[in-house]
């Protein structure tokens, strides 16, 4: 199973240029499920393309914006919570060092690195997006789990409003 800092670890392999303390705008997030059956505890966000340039989406005619999903598996319906907040029946909060994380964006940077890479390992969330292969043939990464700038941003969001913890 994968932690975060494991996915974190991977990122100058395959995308030194992404910051660790990426911090794009997060827009509508949604409201956490938990599923107590099995234990996970989803987020899922819209995480805007680019921070200081939104206009770049309609110049190069990208999405303003990306869908990011992180699972959290192996979370007690108490974790992270205290006294009052158990009986007021309030969501766990899952820990970035202790629950293993599953991650999913639908940014171009994630389908093409990152998405085959954290699925050999367990660490990919939803739908299977189509492989790609360069012109040449060859796969643009197939043993590095990672983690993409997205998906850095709304950890971080989640990190800073309380709903995870470190």
């Amino acid at each position: 199973m994968v932690k975060y800092a494991d996915l974190l670890k991977g990122i100058k392999y395959v995308n030194p240029s992404t910051s660790v303390d990426s911090n794009l705008n997060v827009i509508h997030p949604s409201d956490p499920i938990y599923y107590a059956g099995t234990r996970i505890i989803r987020f899922i966000a819209h995480v805007a393309s680019d921070r200081h340039a939104p206009w770049k989406s309609y110049i190069y005619r990208k999405p303003s914006e990306y869908s990011v999903e992180i699972d959290f598996k192996g979370v007690g319906e108490t974790d992270g919570l205290n006294q009052m907040e158990i009986r007021q029946h309030h969501l766990p909060r899952p820990s970035l060092s202790k629950n293993d994380i599953m991650i999913r964006c639908t940014c171009l940077n994630y389908n093409f690195r990152v998405d085959f890479a954290n699925r050999r390992v367990r660490a990919a969330a939803g739908a299977r997006p189509p492989r790609y292969r360069s012109r040449s043939g060859e796969h643009l990464n197939d043993d590095t789990p990672t983690i993409c700038k997205h998906a850095i941003s709304y950890v971080n969001w989640l990190l800073n409003n309380g709903f995870i913890t470190q």
